[in-house]
């Protein structure tokens, strides 16, 4: 009895102490905006989130809302499907508003039956190209099963995802082409900071979508670096246009492609991008208040019972 006694109570001070870390670390966010400090450990659930998944070699991007609205980018592969899932609800995801799926390689489309028969869907985008694989077949079936609404995107349509936060089609300008290139690409801004995300858009995709938009339309703070960041994308012109202040790349620990590639790598560090990589830190979160952006080191996904268990046992 005095055992379960003292290990309750030991429970008791940890859930305090992590309350007041929670309303220290709060304040400390309120405070690194006004200095201009980028990084912290407090994930703030009144603040939008954009948290690129580690799902191997592969590309899965949630954008959650402190409102309830989601949006997932990519779905991983298939084998890694139930994981996702899985990372999904953690994150307290019941539904998603869109789902976005960049092309139909298996790294970006596998997990998306499988989140499709686990969650409700409203809205699918995806480009006007298929690919004649098993993986992508099932998608399609799970689509038409769900009943979501089937959007094929299209160069310069935009669309609310909650308030403040809105996304652009930037990309592909011409389907007719390889399904790397075929790559829907999207511009997504949250009042005054904003996010590119390019699927596997090559070298030949960033030129015609920077020809066709312009460079003011490219200019973000924060990239994700196209094709996991293999040398055939991230082109100089493409970078010199989108000049993010960070770069995101997705790609497996010790991958047989040698992603990320140096040449991409050397480029992103030439225009000064802080380079953040799923391969070396698992899942990278960012937020933002509107105006300032924060990297955040701790995993919001993680229960109390969690944390409470890896200090107590």
């Amino acid at each position: 009895m005095a055992r379960r006694r003292k290990k309750n109570n030991q429970k008791l001070l940890a859930t305090i102490v992590l309350v007041l870390v929670g309303l220290v670390g709060t304040g400390y966010l309120w405070l690194s905006g006004l200095f201009g400090i980028t990084d912290t450990t407090v994930y703030d659930e009144t603040m939008p989130g954009v948290i690129f998944l580690d799902v191997g070699q592969a590309d899965s991007i949630l954008i959650k809302s402190p409102t309830g609205e989601h949006m997932l980018i990519d779905a991983g592969k298939n084998d890694t499907a139930e994981q996702l899932v899985q990372m999904l609800r953690d994150y307290k995801v019941d539904d998603l508003d869109y789902l976005i799926l960049t092309h139909p390689h298996e790294d970006h489309v596998g997990g998306a039956d499988t989140v499709l028969e686990h969650f409700e869907v409203k809205n699918v985008i995806s480009p006007d190209i298929g690919a004649d694989s098993k993986t992508w077949r099932d998608v399609v079936d799970a689509i038409e099963a769900e009943g979501c609404m089937d959007i094929t995107a299209s160069v310069g349509a935009t669309y609310t995802l909650f308030e403040g936060c809105k996304f652009e089609i930037l990309g592909p300008v011409d389907a007719d082409t390889d399904l790397n290139n075929a790559s829907v690409v999207v511009r997504l801004d949250y009042f005054e900071t904003s996010f590119l995300f390019t699927g596997d858009a090559e070298e030949e995709a960033e030129k015609a979508i920077l020809d066709r938009v312009g460079r003011e339309k490219l200019d973000v703070d924060v990239l994700k670096v196209g094709h996991h960041g293999s040398s055939t994308s991230s082109c100089a012109e493409f970078l010199s246009a989108v000049t993010p202040s960070y770069s995101v790349i997705s790609c497996g620990k010790d991958n047989s492609y040698g992603h990320p590639h140096s040449e991409t790598v050397t480029a992103l560090q030439k225009i000064g991008s802080q380079i953040y990589r799923t391969d070396q830190e698992g899942t990278v979160i960012l937020q933002s208040n509107g105006e300032q952006l924060y990297r955040i080191s701790s995993d919001p996904s993680t229960p109390l019972e969690k944390i409470l268990n890896s200090i107590f046992g």
